[in-house]
């Protein structure tokens, strides 16, 4: 009877912690500058996508279509130095196979 209190409050204590739902992946060249863009800057609406997600070639429409929807989001766009370091890595590490 006596651990019933002492139970319930670490059943508290953990049931009010957040959950965390961060999805950690290993990116290639993580410490690289265009690395750093992807986390900071992609991750502020949704989890950073990995490189190989898409291929080079669709990456330019890809990063075309997010700056229109940090517009809508009044978020700031990114900045051209950015934009194209973002875009260099997200094509140096693409998929090598075509993709939608």
């Amino acid at each position: 009877m006596r651990y019933i209190l002492p139970l319930g409050m670490l059943t508290l204590l953990f049931a009010c912690q957040p959950i965390n739902t961060q999805v950690v992946h290993n990116y290639p060249e993580a410490d690289s500058e265009g690395a750093k863009v992807l986390l900071e800057r992609c991750s502020s609406c949704h989890a950073a996508p990995l490189p190989s997600t898409h291929s080079a070639k669709v990456w330019p429409s890809v990063l075309n279509r997010m700056q229109d929807r940090m517009v809508t989001k009044s978020y700031n766009r990114l900045t051209p130095i950015e934009q194209r370091l973002l875009l260099d890595y997200l094509q140096k590490h693409a998929n090598a196979v075509e993709t939608l």
